[in-house]
C-alpha cells in the first residue's frame, strides 16, 4: 500500500500521530481509531519507573475509555529504513482490531509500511454510506417538510411522484 491508496481518515490518523510526537519531542507518536470515530493519541513515554511505547499507550487509552475495536492504527518515529514494529506493539492492536491495518509511518508523514492481517487482501469498509431518506437531488421540495406538517413518528414518509 503507498501514500496515494491511504484513505482521508487513514491520513488524518497519521497526521494526528506526528503532531503527538511532534509536541512531546519523543521518539514515537501513535493514534488510534476505535468503531466510532473516536480517536486516542499518545507519545512514547519513558521514564524511570514506567516505559510505555506510543502504540501500545494509545491502545490502552482506547480500551480504558470503553473502546471495543480499534478500526485502524498509525505509528509515526523516526527509525531507519527497514525497520519493523515491535510485535508487542502489533499484538496490543489485534487484541482490539484484527482487521485494522496498521500504517508505519516517517516523521514527514510518507508510509513505510501498512500491516494487515494475514490472508486480509484489502481493508473493509467499515462505514457503510447512509441511505437518502428524505429529497434525492433534482426531486422537487415535498410540501409536508416544507410547511411543517411531517409526521415522521411512524418511520419515513412515503415518496412522491413529482408535481
Amino acid at each position: 500500500m503507498n501514500p496515494e491508496t491511504v484513505s482521508a481518515e487513514d491520513g488524518k490518523l497519521i497526521t494526528l500521530a506526528r503532531s503527538t510526537r511532534a509536541r512531546g519531542a519523543a521518539p514515537e507518536g501513535a493514534a488510534v481509531r476505535d468503531e466510532t470515530g473516536r480517536t486516542y493519541a499518545a507519545a512514547t513515554v519513558n521514564l524511570p519507573s514506567l516505559q510505555l511505547s506510543a502504540l501500545r499507550l494509545a491502545v490502552a487509552m482506547a480500551s480504558s475509555s470503553g473502546a471495543e475495536k480499534l478500526e485502524a492504527a498509525a505509528v509515526v518515529g523516526a527509525a531507519g529504513p527497514g525497520a519493523a514494529l515491535d510485535p508487542a506493539d502489533v499484538a496490543a492492536v489485534r487484541d482490539l482490531g484484527r482487521a485494522a491495518p496498521i500504517f508505519h509511518a516517517t516523521p514527514d508523514g510518507t508510509v513505510r509500511a501498512v500491516l494487515l492481517p494475514p490472508g486480509q487482501p484489502h481493508r473493509p469498509l467499515w462505514h457503510p454510506v447512509p441511505q437518502q431518506r428524505f429529497q434525492q437531488p433534482g426531486q422537487p421540495a415535498r410540501e409536508d417538510v416544507v410547511r411543517g406538517r411531517a409526521d415522521l413518528r411512524g418511520g419515513p414518509p412515503p415518496v412522491l411522484a413529482d408535481h
